[in-house]
């Protein structure tokens, strides 16, 4: 038997031509962006500490933190080939760290996918709404 997910996949590539391919419309996959974005959101709230050494431990900690989720998402060895040596936490010109750069970059991709309209097969529909009246919507 065969079997296809017919699910879209969205790339994004950096200036060295390498790219990761996403399920934008994967819940598991859009679950763990928006957490982690979420969890950026906060560490950008906390006040900086005052000693330049504290400054550098922290930002040693948090690129190494936020490389971990990036492989977790995206697959081991990501960060590494899309950012190289790079902290993560580095402010671009936009005012905003690469690392929230990129997953503005992936939210952009979901927020394409979710505003897709997707059309249903006459066959699925059908199905469908055999037991709608029996379930409710389904």
């Amino acid at each position: 038997m065969i079997f296809s997910t017919n699910l879209s996949t969205a790339s994004i590539t950096n200036d060295n031509g390498f790219s990761v391919s996403f399920c934008p419309r994967d819940v598991n996959f859009v679950s763990d962006v928006y957490d982690l974005a979420e969890d950026i959101r906060k560490k950008l709230e906390e006040q900086p500490p005052e000693n330049k050494h504290d400054v550098f431990r922290i930002a040693r900690e948090r690129d190494t933190w936020a490389r971990e989720r990036v492989d977790a998402i995206f697959g081991d060895g990501t960060s590494l080939a899309f950012f190289g040596r790079v902290n993560l936490w580095t402010v671009t010109d936009m005012g905003t760290p690469i690392i929230t750069n990129f997953l503005m970059a992936v939210i952009e991709e979901v927020d394409k996918a979710a505003s897709t309209k997707v059309d249903i097969s006459p066959k699925l529909q059908e199905f469908v709404s055999k037991y709608e009246g029996k379930y409710g919507n389904v």
